[in-house]
């Protein structure tokens, strides 16, 4: 129930795997309250076949059907694991990316051409962008780091010291 999994919701959580509709709340409400005492942990939800294109909008990293098999949920609680090394952006690359595969998948090939996907699919042309310059200036980051490193490691091989 919802007053278990907000009790249950704390920074020790790696992952976290809610139904979206439970007898006394959502999950989107859970994950909200959670993010606002800042807990953030990679969120899947549990969601019947027929959803709309307002689900590439959910606050979950991804999205997984019911009934979910055994496999399924292990699939995702790894997936979701995966996605605590990435960059918060990086984060919202994934999300966007599984969930409208989520939403391309049950409500099949057509729902590219709603307005509402459209414009998911857009915004995440713009993330994806932004997520690209940000690893090339990290890339660029490290490679200055480790060139001053290798220089280091000259100088020190060489007897040189630059005190």
């Amino acid at each position: 129930d919802g007053k278990a999994a907000r009790e249950a919701l704390d920074e020790t959580i790696d992952v976290a795997i809610l139904d979206r509709h439970l007898p006394d709340t959502t999950g989107e409400k859970i994950i909200e309250n959670a993010r606002q005492a800042g807990i953030s942990p990679p969120t899947g939800f549990l969601s019947s076949a027929d959803v709309s294109v307002s689900a590439t909008e959910l606050p979950a990293d991804l999205l997984l059907s019911k009934p979910a098999t055994r496999e399924r949920v292990l699939e995702a609680v790894n997936t979701l694991y995966r996605m605590n090394e990435l960059s918060a952006l990086g984060r919202r690359v994934r999300a966007r990316e599984h969930r409208l595969q989520f939403v391309r998948e049950t409500r099949g090939p057509a729902v590219e051409t709603a307005p509402a996907y459209e414009r998911a699919d857009a915004t995440l042309d713009d993330l994806q962008e932004e997520w690209q310059n940000e690893l090339e200036d990290r890339d660029a980051w490290r490679s200055l780091e480790e060139a001053e490193s290798i220089d280091e490691l000259l100088a020190d091989a060489n007897g040189i010291t630059n005190e």
